[in-house]
């Protein structure tokens, strides 16, 4: 009897994600194509409704194969008035529809907000959908499935939607957010176990309790006698499919039952050109998504992160000024340059910046972590000089609709005299942002000063022109920027109604309606930043678009510089770390239960895989990857106190295999919070008899008494010896499909209970907590299962131990999580 397993590559090239909101305010169908042409693909969206559905229902859904608007196979979802929801599947051929199959979902009942989840997959002939609700897990099988063969070239992806005629919405906002994914291609007969293979192999977890989870691995040996597995082979069908971060996934099938051992992405070996005629097999290892963050592109900042990842087509142009001098796009790659002066009697002439313009020198807001430009201007009235830079940054285009500028400002007072200074070169006034172009067009955002004497106060000055006349919005002692402290400041144009918009912060904003603003079209053809400025700027941001930016997005990114990510749970921050490194947000499968709060991170740096470790160590849950692949966790709650998830007999075990060794108690625990607090505990007498046995640990938890907790905890459970079995090795095909299944859906974390032991067997040798899983897999009739274990902590012999009450992380309205 040989093990029923199959090992599938993803050949597709996954894009990026997408997002776009479809306003309906008529019957005509709204469509957004993603320029991957292909004829196999899997398209994955999340989907959601600004309001409920009256009259006929509102159609939603994705297309693939589309060649034109008249030809297309496409997967719907029809939500009706009484919040039923169907999904259908279509086949479009010269402008004719075609319903092909369709099915209820009964599982979901559609409220507005909710977001659903909707997978089409079209390979070859075969058309696949499903739908869920993504506040539950996707399903594994397809609620429609069919075939058709009308349209089989390569064609385009994306999103469609469109009211029924009964429909009586008048512009309902549906909102899609998606990618392109893999579709499977079976590898398992090329799987290769002869002279020059390997055995299948994958590994999962950690070593001990007190290392880190390494990424989940395959080992396979495949086949290769016609090259199609070789990277970059142009005669390969699979040329630029195949090859580094293509994703394998490996199941097994026990009983009818399909068990997901590991979803992983491909990292390619070395290899050997080999004569024509040898046959070169392909070894390769395979790591999850965890191993491919580990050696992502390192974060940015909390505020730069939170930026990129809401902006959608609007943002034309980014300067987040947290680089070198001179700074540079983060949109375009455009670098800008630097235009320094000297100022004397006789006018101004460049100058050296150096000292002028200093890059990385300021903290951002109170929720950031990184530092931006400060600008200081140099001021020498007894020798008639002084010298000032500004960035100055070429960005070229036009607008019919709105433009905005957008920049954080951390204004500080001149150390100059305003009055006369050779510095200025227009006296009273210095400027933040200025967009401009050589036809009089443009949008200021100025400060001065206004009055005289003991009269003389701050003043915002804000200007605009469009064709040559010019207007402007004077808060006058309302409103101005304090010193020394950051405030996001956004200057909006309306080009068809001619209004300009003024927001500072989430407390001040100013409107000014002026013919002479309407027009045509705004056009720019280059920025500047900071003339005869002194202090920072950060993250100056130009949009254009129907609306360029509404007030309700100035505030939320406002708020989030200054709170950052102050108080997620470890599941949302996790999520979000996800999202920022572009996982898509049904790769994430975080459990509620990791609701530890958390304090601001620093994120700037940090890989992602890092900085998602870090939270998940704060609250002790073990970060991991599942079977499909997903990101997940295993909750402290269900790690302590749980109950045995499986009895394994003694006699199941390979007798060569099972060792075990008596750990020493812990004698010192000491936990940090950084900035914080750092809590030590530890126990003289147990030093002395056992030695020392520290354990350490750093948390970003946002409750200054889990330190304590932890260091607390951590050395009354580790009070006395424990014995620890470092491997269980089982041979699979000697057990029954039922008790195969049973160790299959043993995973890491849970509790297992080796039974009927040796007399004179240490006492608690039976009691074991699994922290990493081996499997191997053939050649022929060998399948084993390998658990790495470490002893079940508690004061008592085969009772797990009680948790304390930490901080204020409320799981109910009775429940605290505990350490």
């Amino acid at each position: 009897m040989n093990p029923e397993i199959t090992l599938r590559a993803g050949l597709a090239v996954p894009t990026r994600h997408h997002q776009v909101v479809h306003t309906l305010t008529d019957l005509a169908p709204r469509t957004t194509l993603i320029l991957a042409p292909a004829a196999d693909q899997v398209i994955t969206a999340h989907i959601s409704l600004s309001e409920p559905v009256t009259g006929g229902p509102i159609v939603a859904g994705v297309i693939a194969r589309a060649t034109d608007g008249d030809n297309r196979y496409a997967a719907e979802v029809l939500f009706g008035a009484d919040q039923r929801v169907q999904v259908q599947i279509s086949r479009t051929v010269a402008g004719t529809t075609t319903v092909l199959a369709a099915a209820r979902v009964h599982l979901v009942t559609y409220v507005a907000g909710m977001v659903v989840g909707l997978a089409f997959s079209v390979v070859e002939s075969a058309l696949q959908a499903r739908v869920w609700n993504v506040a539950d897990r996707e399903p594994d099988g397809w609620q429609v499935e069919t075939t058709d063969t009308a349209l089989s070239g390569a064609g385009s992806c994306g999103w469609r939607s469109a009211r029924n005629s009964l429909n009586s919405n008048t512009a309902p906002a549906i909102s899609f957010t998606g990618s392109v994914g893999p579709y499977w291609v079976d590898l398992t007969g090329r799987l290769h176990y002869g002279a020059g293979g390997q055995a299948v192999s994958v590994s999962i977890g950690r070593q001990t309790e007190s290392t880190d989870v390494e990424p989940t691995r395959i080992g396979v040996t495949l086949k290769n006698a016609d090259g199609w597995l070789t990277p970059r082979n142009p005669a390969s069908p699979w040329h630029q499919r195949w090859g580094h971060g293509t994703q394998l996934r490996l199941t097994e099938r026990v009983a009818g039952v399909e068990v997901m051992l590991a979803t992983t992405y491909l990292e390619m070996p070395e290899m050997t050109l080999v004569s024509p005629g040898r046959v070169q097999p392909v070894t390769c290892t395979a790591i999850d998504v965890l191993g491919v963050l580990d050696a992502a592109a390192p974060l940015e900042g909390n505020l730069a992160e939170h930026i990129r990842h809401v902006a959608d087509e609007r943002l034309v142009d980014w300067l987040p000024l947290s680089d070198p001098v001179p700074p540079v796009s983060a949109i375009t790659g455009q670098p800008s340059w630097v235009r320094t002066y000297a100022g004397t009697a006789k006018g101004f002439e460049a100058v050296d910046a150096a000292g002028v313009l200093v890059a990385q020198t300021v903290a951002g807001p109170d929720g950031d972590d990184q530092s931006y430009m400060q600008w200081n201007p140099a001021d020498n009235l007894d020798a008639g000089t002084s010298a000032s830079a500004t960035i100055v940054y070429p960005t070229n285009f036009t607008t019919t609709d709105q433009v905005a500028v957008s920049v954080w400002v951390r204004y500080r007072e001149p150390t100059y005299d305003i009055a006369t200074s050779p510095f200025l070169r227009s006296p009273g006034v210095w400027t933040f942002a200025n967009l401009t172009d050589a036809a009089d067009d443009f949008l200021q955002l100025n400060m001065g000063y206004e009055g005289t004497g003991a009269d003389r106060f701050r003043k915002l000055l804000v200007r605009a022109s469009n064709g040559g006349v010019t207007e402007q919005i004077n808060p006058g002692r309302d409103r101005t920027f304090n010193h020394d402290q950051w405030a996001l400041a956004t200057l909006r144009l309306d080009v068809v109604a001619g209004i300009l918009d003024l927001w500072i912060g989430d407390d001040y904003s100013s409107t000014l309606t002026a013919a002479s603003l309407a027009g045509s079209a705004f056009s720019t053809d280059v920025l500047t930043l900071g003339a005869d400025y002194e202090g920072a700027l950060a993250h100056l941001q130009v949009r254009k678009g129907a609306p360029a930016w509404t007030r309700e997005e100035h505030i939320a990114q406002h708020r989030h510089g200054f709170e950052g990510l102050e108080r997620q749970t470890v599941a949302e921050r996790v999520a979000t770390i996800a999202r920022y490194a572009g996982v898509p947000a049904w790769d994430v499968d975080m459990p509620n239960a990791a609701s530890t709060p958390l304090r601001r991170p620093a994120l700037a740096g940090q890989s992602p895989a890092a900085a998602a470790r870090a939270a998940a160590t704060s609250g002790q849950d073990l970060l991991i990857t599942d079977g499909r692949g997903h990101i997940t966790a295993v909750p402290r709650t269900r790690r302590y106190a749980q109950p045995v998830t499986m009895q394994i007999p003694f006699g199941w075990i390979e007798s060569r295999s099972l060792k075990y060794r008596t750990d020493r108690p812990i004698t010192d625990a000491t936990a940090t919070i950084p900035n914080r607090t750092t809590t030590r505990r530890s126990d003289p007498a147990r030093r002395r008899r056992y030695g020392t046995n520290p354990r350490s640990v750093t948390l970003d938890s946002a409750v200054d008494g889990d330190a304590t907790a932890w260091a607390t905890w951590t050395l009354r459970t580790g009070d006395r010896p424990r014995t620890r079995i470092p491997g269980l090795r089982l041979n699979m095909l000697s057990r029954t499909p039922a008790e195969r299944l049973q160790l299959l859906g043993i995973k890491v974390g849970d509790r297992i209970e080796v039974t009927e032991v040796p007399n004179a067997s240490p006492d608690d040798i039976g009691d074991q907590i699994v922290q990493g899983i081996e499997h191997t897999i053939g050649p022929g009739s060998s399948r084993w299962i390998q658990f790495r274990t470490s002893p079940l902590l508690g004061p008592t012999p085969g009772q797990p131990p009680a948790g304390i009450r930490v901080g204020d992380a409320v799981v109910g309205p009775d429940t605290r999580i505990t350490y």
